[in-house]
């Protein structure tokens, strides 16, 4: 797998768009894969054969920051071509919807995974967790050396199918840094993701992005993210001060390099947290299982029969 952000091949500034042309009449099959925050996802197969699988997303934005916002995450997805980040193939805008045609990931997002095992508490393992993280950190790296912010990284915006990819999605509150714009201080994301300095309200940048990365590592090792039963005001308010340190319930439970891995991320001090390089060259990672392991894990919870290992 190439994973240089310097070897993706240069994309138009955005993917084709149909005006005034209904995308039911070029695919079929529709099923809903679930409701958004900021749209309606659908599963349906092109028309005509070979009926490739993919998944549209209906927006409905309401005001001139929704349709930026909803342009941003089109051009997003489309610019940066990799593996781990979710593709755009084309759009319409039909009836005062924007319908954004993407490759389908079958299982959905990492939040339905957890949700799964949650109900069945059952845990999942660290190489299964380094593996998530590795190929999370993979598409994420794309985006900073493209001077890009993702800003709402947690398991909702991650899409996993049942041949074991994993890619970032949900793109819109994508920031684009520059020399003349080098951090933002708005604030936006998830409340229990944010970092200390997005909530406060302070000049950030791609150090927001590894606050996350360690919330989403305790998410994926107790199904929630810390400070998941409080408000969402509540929670801003214990990460503003610090008063509460984040990460695990358990520590007993998991190793010395993923209690490593995740201090790393959750360093309140910008300066001394970890890049997402340092991240991806870290030990932790070095557990990761092997892609087959990790789709019977995403297949059994769409009640699939597992993949006979061969690696």
């Amino acid at each position: 797998m190439d994973t240089d952000p310097e070897n993706t091949p240069p994309a138009p500034a955005l993917p084709p768009m149909y005006v005034g042309v209904d995308p039911r009449l070029h695919f079929s099959g529709f099923v809903k894969a679930g409701n958004g925050a900021s749209g309606t996802v659908f599963f349906a197969n092109r028309v005509p054969a070979p009926h490739l699988p993919v998944a549209l997303k209906r927006v409905s934005p309401s005001t001139k920051a929704k349709s930026k916002a909803l342009e941003n995450e089109i051009r997003t997805m489309h610019v940066l071509r990799h593996p781990n980040i979710v593709q755009c193939h084309e759009a319409y805008s039909y009836d005062g919807s924007v319908w954004i045609v993407m490759e389908a990931m079958d299982v959905g997002c990492l939040t339905h995974v957890l949700d799964f095992l949650r109900a069945k508490a059952y845990l999942l393992s660290e190489d299964h967790i380094a593996y998530i993280l590795r190929e999370t950190l993979l598409g994420l790296w794309t985006m900073h050396s493209h001077s890009r912010m993702h800003r709402d990284i947690k398991s909702d915006n991650i899409l996993v199918s049942s041949d074991g990819e994993i890619k970032l999605a949900d793109f819109e509150y994508t920031a684009v840094l520059t020399e003349d714009t080098p951090k933002r201080n708005t604030v936006v994301g998830t409340a229990w993701w944010m970092a200390p300095e997005t909530v406060r309200n302070s000049y950030y940048d791609y150090g927001a992005d590894v606050w996350s990365i360690g919330i989403l590592s305790v998410e994926c090792a107790e199904w929630v993210p810390p400070l998941f039963g409080m408000e969402s005001n509540k929670a801003m308010e214990v990460i503003r001060s610090g008063a509460t340190i984040q990460g695990f319930k358990r520590p007993d439970m998991w190793s010395v390099e993923f209690a490593d891995f995740v201090r790393g991320c959750l360093t309140r001090d910008r300066a001394l947290r970890y890049t997402v390089p340092d991240l991806l060259r870290h030990p932790f990672l070095d557990k990761a299982c092997t892609k087959t392991q990790i789709a019977n894990v995403f297949r059994a919870v769409r009640g699939m029969n597992p993949i006979e290992s061969n690696e």
